[in-house]
């Protein structure tokens, strides 16, 4: 099963590339991740991996399989933390596009899974539609940090530098912000 989204940002594709491929640093972005450990020396590269600390309290290992400069392709794959009938690792693919002014960006969300009829048909009224809403708050919490140049917080707010440190404690003392 993949889902597929797009979202037109208003900013030079060099800027949304950077934020983009920034492993380290998600969090500025994500709605869905408080923090990020990085588990391998160089944040920018293949085979770099990171746990995401979400605010449900649950943590994702994700590890770059492959990053394109050129092509502005970056392939993430969820090792661990993901629960449920999986048959293979869910692989994250990010295109940053140019388009005229403006910056296209594509996510393609796979993911294998292991159902029965029954399953068939939770997957189809559940678990589509909210991986769906999960790929469309990402790419509108990447908008959002890249236009107005805040960090987006939980449930997808837009958070001040002082405020983006409150909300994440120690993690965010080190953060600059991405202009």
């Amino acid at each position: 099963m993949t889902v597929h989204e797009e979202i037109l940002i208003n900013s030079g594709s060099d800027k949304v590339w950077a934020a983009v491929k920034d492993f380290a640093n998600v969090q500025k972005w994500n709605p869905y991740v408080e923090s990020v450990s990085l588990l391998t020396d160089e944040s920018e590269n293949k085979g770099a991996t990171r746990v995401c600390h979400l605010y449900d309290g649950s943590k994702l290992k994700e590890r770059v399989m492959d990053l394109d400069s050129e092509e502005r392709i970056v392939t993430i794959n969820i090792l661990e933390g993901i629960k449920g009938p999986i048959v293979s690792p869910p692989e994250i693919k990010l295109t940053v596009l140019d388009k005229d002014d403006k910056t296209l960006v594509k996510m393609d969300f796979d993911v294998q899974l292991r159902f029965g009829f029954i399953g068939k048909i939770i997957k189809k009224l559940v678990v589509e539609p909210q991986i769906k809403n999960n790929v469309e708050n990402l790419l509108k919490g990447l908008k959002s940090h890249i236009v107005s140049g805040s960090y987006i917080g939980k449930r997808g707010e837009l958070l001040t530098l002082d405020a983006a440190k409150n909300e994440w404690g120690k993690a965010a003392e080190s953060l600059e912000m991405v202009n």
